[in-house]
C-alpha cells in the first residue's frame, strides 16, 4: 500500500508503521529512524578523526518513480 504526507489521512505518516505490515512496522513504533533531530548540546566532537570513506562497487538496478520518491 502506497503512503503519503498529509496530516490525518489513513496513508499519512501517522500510519505509516500500519502500512505494508511488518515490513514499514518501525515507522510506527521506532525511535532511530531518519530524519533523526540531532540536538547539538549532546553532540560529541571528536577532531582527530579521519573523514569518512565511501566504497560503492557499480550495479544494476531498477528505479520507479511513485510520483512522491523514486525507489
Amino acid at each position: 500500500e502506497e503512503f503519503d504526507y498529509e496530516e490525518g489521512s489513513s496513508r499519512g505518516p501517522e500510519h505509516w508503521g500500519q502500512l505494508n505490515y511488518p515490513k514499514w512496522k518501525t515507522c510506527g513504533d521506532g525511535k532511530m529512524q531518519s530524519p533523526i533531530d540531532i540536538q547539538r548540546q549532546n553532540v560529541t566532537v571528536f577532531p582527530k578523526m579521519k573523514a569518512l570513506t565511501r566504497k560503492y562497487k557499480a550495479a544494476h538496478a531498477v528505479l520507479k518513480n511513485r510520483g512522491h520518491d523514486i525507489m
